[in-house]
């Protein structure tokens, strides 16, 4: 897939842009605060119609309007599109070629991997982060995904509402459990055959990319096994926590408990780990996930990399681009300062200054 025109409009602090990126490098460099991130968040936006920072509807419409519009031009699979998504504060309205779209197929589109530095937080952060983060690596290859965790979380809330009931019915629960369990089994076969998938690239990138000694992986519980022996254990385990469930008034065991963690050899990354070492497992994890989309479509996902300069030596910031630099698709890159990537002499690549929502090419 291929960007070939982004058009914001009243979009944060960015009145009205519109450029034709390279179909390669496009570096977006300039202060902090001035649009940098927003364009590439724009871009994501366009695949998840969520943010990868924290956003309500109504953080994306600039100051003193009442909507913001992002068109992007593109191709896929050799055929053009024009993508429009308008957002207000009540809801975001997808136009592809100047038809509304009512259903899901506007988010199999145009598909990106982001690293952000704010992620990085996950890796210190609670289980849960880590399990969302994972979750939505699925959905980029699989955007039935999504659907299947909120059916599965719509039947946990109903199930845990009969738990807290001082009267409750046990043939109403035993349905519920029951759905939980084929949903929930169903969640932890693709969790786990995801990881599974994944960690082959992710340990092979580490190490090749960034010729670091240690091992890195991701663990997550051994699912290899039939989904009927899943539900068989899934079930089981419900039933022994039966009692603890009624005292607490909630579901005790399923995939919404799951743990995911990163390990550098034998190290947790949740206790140990520098900043360096974070931001090269993010970025591992991220690159194996542009070869995983790859290895299913046969095409790759645009990769947004913003703030990529920062605290990345520069024999690390060589070796990346260093692999990036074959066939990878389309990039854009922010960073705080031009020289930081000048030196690298990038072929096939534009730079933007951006500057209190304006951009001008050079």
């Amino acid at each position: 897939m291929l960007l070939n025109e982004i058009n914001l409009l009243n979009y944060r602090n960015i009145k009205n842009i519109k450029f034709q990126p390279s179909s390669r490098y496009n570096i977006l460099y300039g202060d902090n605060g001035q649009g940098k991130t927003n364009i590439i968040e724009s871009i994501y936006l366009l695949g998840y119609l969520k943010s990868f920072r924290q956003a309500r509807n109504l953080d994306f419409v600039g100051n003193d309007e009442n909507y913001c519009n992002i068109i992007n031009k593109f191709y896929s699979d050799n055929i053009y599109y024009k993508y429009n998504l308008n957002i207000n504060s009540k809801n975001k309205i997808i136009k592809i070629n100047n038809k509304i779209s009512y259903t899901t197929d506007h988010l199999n589109y145009i598909k990106s991997v982001v690293y952000s530095t704010d992620e990085l937080l996950l890796f210190r952060g609670s289980n849960l982060l880590r399990k969302n983060f994972i979750d939505r690596g699925i959905f980029l290859i699989d955007t039935t995904y999504l659907n299947l965790v909120k059916k599965y979380n719509y039947i946990l809330k109903s199930r845990n509402a009969i738990l807290k009931q001082i009267n409750n019915n046990n043939s109403t629960l035993e349905s519920w459990t029951q759905l939980l369990v084929e949903t929930g089994s169903i969640i932890r076969k693709i969790r786990f055959n995801y990881i599974s998938n994944l960690n082959t690239k992710f340990v092979e990138i580490y190490k090749l990319v960034f010729k670091e000694k240690e091992q890195a992986r991701i663990e997550y519980k051994n699912f290899d096994y039939s989904l009927e022996k899943i539900q068989e254990d899934f079930y089981l385990s419900i039933k022994s926590k039966l009692e603890q469930e009624f005292t607490y008034g909630q579901t005790l065991c399923g995939p919404h408990l799951d743990k995911v963690d990163f390990y550098i050899g034998d190290k947790n990354l949740k206790f140990y780990g520098s900043q360096g070492q974070l931001r090269i497992i993010l970025l591992s994890f991220k690159l194996a996930q542009i070869y995983e989309y790859k290895e299913k479509f046969n095409k790759y996902p645009i990769l947004l990399l913003d703030d990529i300069c920062s605290e990345l030596d520069l024999k690390k910031i060589y070796s990346l681009f260093d692999y990036i630099s074959g066939n990878i698709g389309q990039i854009f890159i922010t960073t705080t300062c031009r020289k930081n990537l000048d030196f690298l002499n990038i072929k096939n690549s534009n730079f933007y200054r951006i500057d209190c929502g304006e951009i001008t090419l050079g």
